[in-house]
């Protein structure tokens, strides 16, 4: 059953990449200008991932009676540039196509970040060496 998710997950994220470069070779061809770039996806994950950490922050201080005005500034902030780049989007397009592109990029980019921060997280662990330290460490030198 593993396996069959595992597949279904990387099916539907191949097909998210093709819409996006259809979508790309239409709006290029329309409007001289391309909606799914790398540029975008980095604001998408940033938006995605301050959304996801100043709910958790602002409900953990709720909880123990804390500063909840971190995970207020985190949201803010990224409804701020949410904010930002549906303004981009309007510029370089209409009103009503602008709005539409901001939410299909908001709704697509969301897979792509929940599948690549976890793998981020794991390359850098890798590359970063920390196992030696723990080895170091386990054997009684410092």
């Amino acid at each position: 059953m593993a396996v069959l998710l595992f597949v279904c997950a990387f099916v539907f994220l191949f097909f998210l990449l093709f819409f996006m470069f259809r979508i790309n070779i239409y709006t290029f061809k329309k409007l001289d200008y391309e909606y799914f770039t790398f540029g975008y996806f980095g604001a998408f994950a940033t938006i995605n991932l301050l959304l996801y950490f100043g709910k958790d922050w602002y409900e953990e201080a709720l909880k123990m009676n804390g500063d909840i005005l971190n995970g207020i500034l985190l949201m803010s902030f990224a409804v701020m540039l949410l904010i930002y780049i549906l303004y981009v989007n309007i510029r370089t397009s209409s009103f009503l196509f602008g709005i539409l592109i901001t939410a299909l990029q908001a709704a697509m980019y969301f897979p792509f970040t929940i599948v690549l921060f976890p793998g981020a997280i794991f390359i850098f662990g890798f590359f970063s060496q920390v196992s030696e330290y723990f080895e170091a460490k386990k054997r009684g030198r410092k």
